[in-house]
């Protein structure tokens, strides 16, 4: 391994650690999904589109204005979810069925943008959900269950981030460009919650609610992309599994949520499907859906 890889593998490891720090951020804003939406969004708009302005990078996207409207609109529904679901459930359940996402993005891959299916990716997908099924077992299938009710919106969350990455590919969009529409139109969609909650919110809730747009949705995606500079799509991919570890730790260590074996048995068998997955792509030298996109 070379420096740049080595540098590449640190970034991305520190950009995981410092991810994983959303949930306790969260749990300590304490204030609703959608005003802490429009903080998630509205700082890394800010930041990231005054460094457009001044290298005159901001680009009107043309023929690809829908698309990326449509997905920058599913963007800001599916962090809605991210944060519900972290306020409702555990920690590990939220993470662990938030990295269930490349699955569905291989299905949508499947049926928007024409790629082949093989023996192996059915396989795969097959034990990935069996690892889902697994973490869902421990409750009661009622949505009256709030784990259940915090993992099904982390299920439609991935869903969403699935296919919100599969339509950014399809349509060729830069990254930054991506990055910049999605989080102005997050912000732009819940001002009307965040202006509501300014009346009766208190001063340090928005402290949290602001280290979480700024270190979170600004610097662990700046350090994201740069490793994406140095190191192959799918090793990025590989690394980032790491949320999950730091997420089941920072759960077990700051609010004392329990790891059980569902966790375990299922987190593994949806990760490790899905790195084998990454890495027959890799080796087939086809390009690679399930790296972790633009937040």
């Amino acid at each position: 391994m070379n420096r740049e890889h080595r540098i590449g593998v640190l970034e991305i490891s520190i950009a995981a650690l410092v991810m994983s720090f959303s949930g306790p951020l969260i749990r300590w804003a304490g204030i609703s999904a959608g005003a802490m939406t429009f903080v998630r969004s509205a700082i890394p708009t800010l930041i990231l589109g005054t460094w457009l302005l001044l290298h005159r990078r901001i680009e009107w996207m043309g023929k690809k204005t829908l698309w990326l409207l449509l997905a920058s609109t599913l963007n800001a529904v599916r962090i809605w979810l991210f944060f519900e679901s972290y306020r409702i459930t555990s920690m590990g359940n939220a993470v662990i069925v938030l990295y269930s996402w490349p699955v569905f993005a291989l299905i949508y891959s499947y049926f928007l943008l024409g790629e082949s299916l093989k023996k192996r990716d059915f396989l795969l997908m097959g034990l990935a959900f069996i690892g889902m099924a697994i973490v869902y077992s421990g409750g009661n299938l009622s949505f009256e269950n709030r784990d259940f009710l915090g993992m099904s919106l982390m299920l439609a969350s991935a869903l969403m981030y699935a296919l919100m990455i599969v339509l950014i590919r399809r349509e060729n969009v830069e990254r930054l460009q991506a990055t910049f529409w999605q989080n102005l139109v997050g912000s732009i969609v819940y001002l009307p919650i965040f202006i509501r909650a300014l009346t009766f919110t208190p001063p340090e809730s928005w402290i949290f609610a602001g280290l979480n747009g700024l270190i979170v949705g600004t610097g662990a995606f700046a350090l994201f992309f740069s490793a994406l500079r140095r190191l192959p799509a799918a090793v990025v991919g590989h690394v980032a599994y790491l949320e999950v570890v730091f997420t089941l730790i920072w759960g077990m260590m700051i609010f004392r949520e329990p790891v059980s074996w569902r966790h375990i048995t299922g987190g593994c068998l949806i990760i490790i499907s899905m790195m084998i997955r990454a890495e027959l792509a890799r080796r087939n030298q086809i390009r690679p859906v399930l790296v972790k996109a633009a937040d």
